[in-house]
């Protein structure tokens, strides 16, 4: 149960960024939580991998105070759409 709530945590993040990366959206608050987010699931699991999650949200915090759009952003596109399939795609 709780992989799908951290995995709903995670869509809505992406979405966010994805939103104010194509300016649907001006920069709101919730960008920041959402990095935030990120960063503290790093010092939660302190995993390899969740070092990229502590990237993409320090990525998110610098897109909410400097408002920019950079070719990063497609990394991050790859990293949650490596975590979305494998939540649904089993390995084994």
């Amino acid at each position: 149960m709780i992989i799908w709530i951290l995995m709903m945590l995670d869509a809505i993040s992406f979405a966010s960024l994805s939103f104010v990366h194509f300016h649907l959206i001006s920069n709101t608050a919730i960008l920041l939580y959402a990095g935030f987010y990120l960063i503290v699931k790093f010092f939660i699991f302190k995993d390899i991998l969740s070092a990229l999650d502590l990237i993409s949200g320090i990525y998110m915090i610098l897109v909410f105070f400097f408002v920019f759009s950079s070719f990063f952003y497609y990394f991050i596109l790859a990293w949650f759409g490596y975590k979305f399939l494998s939540m649904f795609v089993p390995l084994s």
